[in-house]
């Protein structure tokens, strides 16, 4: 009786050890699969008109604007705020140099006797396919709460303007913002040299933002995108 009784608690054991492996890969496989389609589901649904979803327990409603083509003389993109002088780093992706779409995200929050109207994601299209895959590169501050999209080029010919230049320049841009002003939000297209910047006003304000980049099926680059927080995906992975 009791060699069966060992037997049968090894094989139990046995039982349990792959119970508890397949159990595991189970909650890495779901993790994983919850990081590739959560993160993108709010990057995709914020620009369906009419998506609608709750920010700080307040129903808000997501539309999607065109607001004019970029034009990138190099293919490398730069992400940051268009006031200032930087060192300009663009993204390590790089495209095809051409004239793309630029799309805004913006959200209305509906307060009690008004409606907060913010963008919450700007984004480079690149290509109709549609994103996958999304690869974080890297952030940027923003003092003044307004950010950009720009051609590695156009950047370095604004970094090497004089200071007076520099901020004439800055009132141009202010200038262009405030004819666009659509109630809390304002963009601007202004041309520099054989190029142009793309700015927008970000979220609530000056922060850090991130900037991402969509890769479709076959690893081609779809999208670039910079997410204003407006939503807290990270927390909720929506």
């Amino acid at each position: 009786m009791i060699p069966r009784l060992v037997k049968v608690k090894r094989s139990s054991y046995i039982f349990f050890l792959v119970i508890l492996f397949l159990s595991i890969s189970c909650v890495e496989n779901n993790e994983k699969e919850q990081d590739i389609e959560a993160k993108p589901a709010i990057f995709r649904n914020a620009f369906i008109d009419g998506y609608t979803t709750y920010i700080d327990e307040k129903p808000s409603e997501f539309h999607c604007i065109e607001i004019g083509k970029i034009i990138l003389q190099t293919g490398k993109v730069v992400c940051r705020s268009p006031f200032g002088v930087y060192d300009p780093v663009p993204i390590k992706h790089h495209i095809p140099p051409g004239k793309y779409p630029c799309l805004l995200s913006f959200v209305e929050i509906k307060e009690k006797d008004w409606i907060d109207k913010r963008i919450a994601f700007s984004k480079i299209q690149i290509r109709d396919k549609p994103p996958v895959k999304w690869v974080p590169t890297f952030g940027y501050p923003v003092d003044g709460a307004t950010g950009s999209f720009m051609d590695l080029k156009t950047a370095y010919y604004l970094d090497r303007m004089s200071i007076d230049e520099n901020w004439k320049f800055t009132e141009k841009i202010s200038e262009e913002l405030e004819k666009n002003y659509r109630s809390s939000y304002m963009w601007a297209i202004v041309p520099l040299n054989d190029g142009n910047i793309i700015s927008f006003t970000t979220g609530w304000g000056d922060g850090y933002y991130d900037t991402y980049v969509g890769l479709d099926k076959n690893s081609d680059i779809s999208e670039i995108l910079t997410d204003f927080y407006m939503f807290p995906w990270k927390e909720s992975w929506l």
